[in-house]
């Protein structure tokens, strides 16, 4: 059975609303890497997630970047409502990851599995080597940036 086909059992003891941390799978899974060049894509590691599993918390420092496959993710604020929606939802084919490793801060957010999930991760210093070498790379991630903040932005707030 595959590692997503077991993770739909529901582990024995956990109550509605714990956590996990991810687990590692060690057996390499090409096609969930996206179409990345062979030097990054070696760099990647696939990881299982489990639902309700926190993959990192807002104010953790940003060591990797997260290439989603199957799965679904949620963006959250600590300290926000509890009964509200989640920031954004984040569905396969994406990523998640880049905004606190490109300014080499802590998280600003907190990324949970709302379904049992698939992720490629590429460590930090392996995503800036690859950022860095290839322009197109950086300038879809600019964009995509961009598009985000004028999706939770109205152009009104913005200083011209």
């Amino acid at each position: 059975m595959t590692a997503l086909g077991n993770a739909a059992r529901k582990p024995s003891g956990q109550r509605r609303g714990e956590t996990r941390e991810a687990r590692r799978v060690d057996a390499p899974d090409a096609k969930r890497r996206g179409n990345l060049e062979p030097g990054a894509a070696q760099e990647m590691r696939p990881r299982h997630v489990p639902a309700v599993t926190i993959l990192f918390r807002q104010g953790d420092p940003a060591r990797e970047f997260l290439v989603i496959a199957p799965g679904r993710l949620e963006v959250t604020l600590v300290g926000g409502d509890v009964g509200a929606p989640p920031l954004a939802v984040l569905e396969a084919p994406g990523w998640v990851g880049e905004l606190a490793l490109m300014l080499d801060e802590p998280r600003s957010v907190t990324l949970t599995a709302a379904a049992d999930s698939e992720v490629s991760v590429l460590p930090g210093d392996a995503f800036d080597q690859f950022v860095g070498s290839h322009q197109v790379v950086a300038k879809n991630l600019l964009a995509t940036l961009t598009r985000r903040i004028f999706e939770k932005v109205p152009p009104s707030a913005w200083l011209w």
